[in-house]
């Protein structure tokens, strides 16, 4: 009986594997192929799982254990490359009508828009060290514009 439930396993495990990799190919968005790779790594770690089981050696299920933090670190990657992906295209589109990117307001300069924190008390905002004036100044409206969209 345990073998009749390791092979039908096995054969679901197969098939989920081939639907995986159809829709890694197929896509149509990163995000797809990202889930299939990340669905691919899961299958992974069940079929090493099985493999423990149908064989008796646990240290196979280290091996599973492996591969199940690989994969995440792996997804982790992606959704962070993703998400940069999306910040650049996003970028373009806040483009002003004289062809400037969008800045937003400087609370040195706009006493009117102090930033704040949530709840409303202002939060002091500290400079990370930069190699010049130029990238001292953006690094402070990155900050405040941070601080203005929380």
């Amino acid at each position: 009986m345990m073998e009749v439930a390791i092979t039908l396993s096995a054969l679901m495990i197969g098939a989920a594997v081939a639907l995986t990799g159809w829709r890694m190919l197929r896509g149509p968005s990163i995000a797809d192929r990202a889930v299939g790779m990340d669905l691919r790594g899961l299958l992974a770690v069940a079929a090493a799982a099985l493999l423990a089981l149908s064989s008796g050696h646990l240290a196979l299920l280290d091996i599973a254990l492996g591969l199940g933090l690989v994969g995440f670190v792996g997804a982790v990657g992606v959704a962070a490359f993703i998400e940069r992906a999306a910040a650049r295209e996003e970028a373009p589109a806040m483009a002003s009508a004289h062809g400037r990117m969008a800045e937003a307001p400087d609370p040195l300069l706009h006493p009117d828009h102090p930033p704040a924190l949530p709840g409303g008390a202002p939060e002091l905002l500290v400079l990370h060290p930069a190699r010049d004036e130029r990238g001292a100044r953006r690094a402070l409206r990155r900050q405040a514009a941070a601080v203005l969209l929380a």
